[in-house]
């Protein structure tokens, strides 16, 4: 792990509350098996089995016990959120070492609002994000759309028709909205488009385990599994 790469998520992980106290690369060293063609005067003469070496690196996070004692856990044991943050940190500290952009799908998945925003700030902070790096992210947190976060301009809504059909525009093209208008507010109202209207639906009536047929005024018996 880059010297530099590791200071930087050690920071933000304890920054974050993860608990975490520092990031450990473990080495597994492992025997495997390769085939190798053989060649006779450049030509194929036969594939013949090689024992080989191979390490594999994974990383162990170092979290405190009750007595301050260092405990190591694997990724298994750290939560779905903690791991989709750690996933997303060398991607994202490599995009803005290199000033590129980022395109990420479902960006806030598993992670609390806070923290996605805390990922977003990134860019928008000039002494961390120098090289001008961009990030483009599709997500269904609304608790973003918020003008002390994005300007309207930067806020794109996805939309289907009824063919099937993405349309997507941005909220800098909708008009009417005040200048004090909350974007989260406004975008569950439906004012701005870009979410799902539900109608209404009714369950399956039950009697005494059975499922009642409405079309046809006989029940079916649920088979068991």
């Amino acid at each position: 792990m880059d010297g530099g790469f590791r200071r930087w998520v050690n920071e933000f992980l304890r920054a974050a509350d993860t608990g975490i106290k520092s990031v450990e690369v473990a080495v597994d060293s492992r025997m495997k098996r390769r085939p190798v063609q053989r060649l006779v005067d450049g030509n194929f003469a036969g594939t013949v089995f090689e024992d080989r070496t191979e390490e594999f690196y994974f990383p162990q996070f170092v979290h405190h016990d009750i007595d301050g004692q260092p405990v190591l856990f694997n990724s298994t044991q750290e939560s779905l959120g903690t791991r989709r943050l750690f996933r997303l940190l060398a991607p994202l500290y490599q995009v803005l070492t290199d000033g590129s952009v980022a395109v990420v799908d479902e960006f806030s998945a598993s992670m609390h609002p806070t923290m996605v925003r805390a990922l977003v700030k990134l860019f928008h902070t000039p002494k961390i994000n120098a090289n001008n790096a961009q990030l483009i992210f599709a997500g269904h947190d609304a608790t973003l759309l918020n003008r002390g976060i994005f300007r309207r301009d930067q806020v794109w809504f996805a939309e289907k028709d009824s063919f099937g059909a993405t349309d997507l525009y941005s909220l800098q093209d909708i008009k009417g909205i005040r200048a004090d208008e909350s974007f989260e507010k406004g975008y569950l109202q439906g004012k701005y488009g870009g979410i799902p209207f539900l109608t209404d639906f009714d369950f399956p009536e039950l009697i005494d385990g059975k499922e009642l047929d409405k079309d046809h005024h006989s029940a079916k018996v649920e088979k068991p599994k």
